[in-house]
């Protein structure tokens, strides 16, 4: 009756620790696909300051749209705990969250095209978009 008890403990808590890892892996995804966008958004602001070309960060905004597309995925529910500053309104209006989120990438999407066609105007204004919607979705879903 002891080793039931004992194992039935060692399962439960096995089942704990999982659920902690992949809480702690989608926080440390999604804080690593948030730097690559920053990243690749001041790559973009110092091209179009300097006046361009815009052309040869086009692998690097195609990494930014991916990452823009993957944040649903990176909001599990119950990853909302640990070291992370995803408010509780991500799960609690995730409808609102997902047209964010679908917002951002529409956003990176543009910026893609306007870098592909090499307009540095028309990329310094997708550019300004895509900040646009990062901030909205900042400041709806994201804790100080």
């Amino acid at each position: 009756m002891k080793r039931i008890a004992a194992l039935a403990l060692c399962a439960g808590l096995l089942s704990l620790t999982a659920a902690a890892w992949a809480q702690g892996d989608a926080i440390a995804e999604r804080k690593n696909g948030m730097k690559l966008m920053g990243g690749v958004t001041e790559a973009v602001k110092a091209a179009v300051d300097a006046g361009g070309p815009v052309t040869p960060l086009v692998p690097r905004i195609e990494q930014l749209l991916g990452e823009m597309r993957a944040i649903p995925s990176q909001f599990p529910p119950g990853s909302g705990t640990g070291d992370t500053r995803a408010r509780d309104v991500i799960w609690s209006d995730h409808a609102g969250f997902l047209r964010a989120a679908e917002n951002g990438a529409k956003a990176a999407e543009a910026l893609l095209a306007a870098a592909q066609s090499g307009d540095v105007a028309a990329t310094r204004t997708a550019l300004g978009q895509v900040g646009g919607t990062c901030g909205a979705c900042h400041r709806a879903y994201r804790g100080r």
